[in-house]
């Protein structure tokens, strides 16, 4: 339904009951070129996380999802140290992503549909880190890879994507990639253990049986 970053916007904007406290992350009032939004509070992502999780990667999307829960826990009266020590075991329970062990290395398992957005969200760092992002199933379920193709052909032209070469994973993927066979595709996951790596499977983590950690240890042994 929505056809613009401003469309999504434009209907957050309108859902904020009028006697409730409402906050927009400046980052975006920027990109859509836009200056305070009367009634609403603007905040900035932290730089820094108070605390680490070892079940969320060092990005964007884990800054804000910190930066969100510090706002709330100040605005409702929780102490900074109840705050820290939740968001330090906070564990997604959705499974889209996963962190799993593998070889004493932590890897971060991404089962969810390969749209652009997701994906690039691995490659927004706090610190700058590229991932080493190994693809091993491509499957855009519902979505039309056509509409990220932009941000498509930024995630697979990148050094560090390896993409399994395999017919459906040729047919599915709409731009170029770096397609490796099955030896390398294996040498080159286990090389980058140690690293910040991200092992995509679409779609496998939506199965409640699907056990990832087993996956990697069976497949890549």
């Amino acid at each position: 339904m929505f056809e613009s970053k401003k469309d999504i916007f434009d209907s957050k904007i309108r859902i904020r009951p009028g006697d409730a406290t409402g906050f927009i992350n400046n980052a975006v009032l920027q990109e859509l070129g836009m200056r305070d939004v009367k009634g609403w509070s603007n905040f900035s992502v932290d730089d820094e996380l108070s605390g680490f999780n070892p079940h969320l990667p060092l990005t964007l999307r884990t800054a804000e999802l910190h930066t969100v829960g510090r706002i709330l826990a100040d605005n409702i009266g929780i102490p900074t140290d109840t705050f820290r020590r939740a968001f330090t075991t906070f564990e997604p329970q959705e499974r889209r992503l996963v962190s799993v062990q593998y070889e004493r290395a932590r890897v971060f398992f991404d089962g969810e549909v390969t749209v652009g957005a997701r994906q690039w969200s691995w490659f927004e760092t706090l610190d700058g880190r590229v991932p080493t992002l190994m693809v091993d199933h491509i499957h855009f379920g519902d979505e039309d890879p056509n509409g990220y193709i932009k941000m498509l052909r930024e995630i697979f032209a990148s050094p560090e994507t390896y993409v399994l070469d395999t017919e459906s994973n040729r047919q599915s993927l709409p731009v170029s990639a770096n397609f490796v066979d099955e030896q390398k595709f294996g040498s080159v996951f286990k090389k980058a253990l140690g690293g910040y790596v991200v092992y995509h499977k679409a779609m496998s983590t939506r199965d409640p049986n699907f056990d990832p950690e087993t996956y990697l240890h069976q497949r890549w042994n």
